[in-house]
């Protein structure tokens, strides 16, 4: 009997702390949709895998910001998260709190937002 890669099978391997284990669930899935993606995303970016979520979100084919942006400000790298906000069309509510209450947490937002009004860092 076959066992369907599934999206509740990825969760399942990701519960359990074994990346490698979700990770060839996810290369097995025959049918990968954003939801899925993200869950590969976040869980690189809990475990400091920035550059590895960073391919998985630039292959994504429908462009979910927040997981990145979530992991590149957790790690520190405010600007990163920064430009990919700024990239994003389409900025609704849930995306500016994400926004605030991650960059409040390193005072990235008030230098992101002045340097984006008036030209400069401060």
């Amino acid at each position: 009997m076959v066992i369907p890669k599934t999206g509740s099978t990825l969760r399942r391997a990701q519960a359990s702390s074994e990346i490698g284990n979700a990770h060839k669930v996810f290369n097995e899935m025959e049918a990968r949709d954003a939801i899925t993606f993200t869950a590969m995303i976040s869980s690189h970016c809990r475990i400091g895998e920035l550059s590895f979520a960073q391919e998985l979100f630039d292959a994504m084919p429908e462009i979910n910001h927040e997981a990145l942006i979530g992991g590149y400000s957790k790690g520190g790298d405010i600007e990163k998260a920064a430009s990919l906000f700024d990239e994003m069309s389409h900025k609704d509510l849930v995306f500016w709190t994400t926004m605030t209450s991650r960059f409040s947490k390193r005072e990235g937002l008030k230098r992101h937002m002045c340097s984006k009004r008036w030209g400069s860092k401060l």
